[in-house]
């Protein structure tokens, strides 16, 4: 079994193949993708492609997000004054959580989007977007290899991660991992710790609890440091372990979900597909075939993988 990724690069289509680990959900995932090709359910974000061309710089991200910025407010007075000249991961935590707040849990959408006209829908989505691609921006200037594709799906379908699956959540994915998408509204432990996040609400720290078809394919290792990254989670839960009590989180438990879910690798080595398909602009399509004389499934990612 082999997924593969038909992306754009000018008038050209190149592909490019994954291989499912062999662990049960990684085999769930890849009948997930199958039934969206027969449902014909389509990809929804089609440019989230990171680090893989020089599409995007800071200026012209803060642009956009400006003028998003300016499309919903100019509906409704949602979003507070925002200084955008000098803009920093601390502003991006700032905006994320007006993004949260104009869609709503995951168990209590607001009307806010539901309400909105089309252009100030598409402008509140892409608006959230942006505070990535600007996030991925900065990553990518430190190290220049960094490069990820996200690849999300117009349905809303999620399934419950299964107790023994969170236990194959890590910090330390591998250079060419596929991994599982974070499919909620809100923000994930790790993401709050790393991004140094004040800004977000208590209602808003959301571990991951479900899973959809939605992936990412990560071009480089994850944290190699694991130490230093224990360091950070403790210094957290020292701050705010007893608010996070309040809402049922617990330092040592595997449902914090803490890093990457690991379902595929790629088939070739990362760099040597960076190099290839470097100047990808658009997300084409993604198949799932069954065959006889394609590569058997990776060994890896079992239960036993470390967790942090």
């Amino acid at each position: 079994m082999k997924i593969t990724i038909r992306a754009k690069r000018n008038d050209e289509i190149l592909e490019f193949s994954m291989v499912p680990y062999s662990h049960p959900l990684a085999y769930e995932w890849c009948e997930e993708l199958k039934k969206f090709k027969q449902e014909k359910i389509e990809i929804l974000e089609k440019n989230r492609i990171y680090g893989l061309n020089r599409t995007w710089n800071a200026p012209d991200i803060i642009k956009n997000l400006k003028n998003c910025y300016e499309i919903i407010n100019k509906w409704k007075p949602i979003i507070g004054s925002i200084d955008f000249s000098e803009p920093s991961q601390e502003l991006m935590n700032e905006l994320h959580v007006y993004f949260e707040n104009m869609v709503g849990l995951d168990h209590a959408r607001s009307r806010i989007l539901k309400d909105s006209p089309p252009e100030v829908a598409q402008a509140i989505i892409d608006f959230n977007i942006m505070i990535h691609f600007y996030e991925d921006y900065c990553r990518h200037e430190m190290n220049q290899t960094y490069s990820r594709l996200v690849v999300t799906f117009n349905t809303s379908r999620k399934h419950f991660i299964k107790d023994e699956d969170f236990q194959r959540f890590t910090l330390a994915h591998k250079a060419g991992d596929v991994v599982l998408n974070y499919c909620h509204v809100g923000k994930p432990i790790w993401d709050v710790i790393k991004d140094d996040d004040h800004h977000v609400t208590l209602e808003n720290i959301l571990p991951q609890s479900k899973w959809s078809g939605d992936f990412m394919v990560l071009f480089t290792p994850g944290h190699r440091n694991l130490n230093r990254c224990e360091q950070m989670i403790d210094q957290f839960w020292k701050e705010r372990g007893e608010d996070l009590k309040k809402i049922g989180l617990h330092r040592n438990d595997p449902k914090l979900a803490i890093g990457r879910l690991p379902v595929a690798r790629l088939e070739e080595d990362p760099m040597d597909l960076r190099e290839r398909i470097y100047g990808i602009t658009e997300i084409v399509d993604v198949s799932v075939e069954d065959e006889l004389n394609v590569s058997p499934p990776h060994e890896g990612n079992e239960v036993s993988l470390q967790r942090f």
